[in-house]
């Protein structure tokens, strides 16, 4: 007796289900891999941030050390590349000895896009 081509037992697949699996894994390594790329801009994007961070509280620290308060605006470039706004106001009441002064720092990455802003009050000594 011999099987005809209707009564055969296929055990393997057909052409459909190999490019359907073919298709369905290809769209999973897509996935995985536009996920995985935008995680690294994410990362990117949140060191320049954190840099840019740094950059400022350092400067802030400067001033009524090395820099001195007056009221105002300048702004300038750090040497990585990373702007900066730097506003300063003299606030109403002074302590005896000492002006307070609302600081504001903003940076801005080399495309113009403002990455954090800083604000803190100083103390300036009464300049006579």
């Amino acid at each position: 007796m011999s099987a005809t081509f209707a009564d055969r037992d296929d055990a393997g697949f057909t052409l459909i289900e190999v490019l359907v699996g073919f298709v369905i894994v290809t769209l999973g390594l897509v996935s995985f891999y536009s996920g995985v790329g935008l995680s690294y801009r994410h990362l990117a994007e949140s060191q320049r941030r954190e840099e840019a961070l740094g950059r400022a509280r350092s400067h802030l620290e400067t001033l009524g050390h090395t820099v001195e308060l007056t009221a105002g605006s300048t702004s300038g470039t750090y040497t990585n590349g990373l702007h900066w706004r730097l506003s300063i106001a003299e606030l109403a009441g002074s302590t005896g000895t000492a002006v307070p002064s609302l600081v504001i720092l903003d940076t801005y990455d080399r495309g113009n896009r403002h990455l954090g802003q800083l604000r803190t009050v100083k103390l300036a000594p009464i300049r006579q």
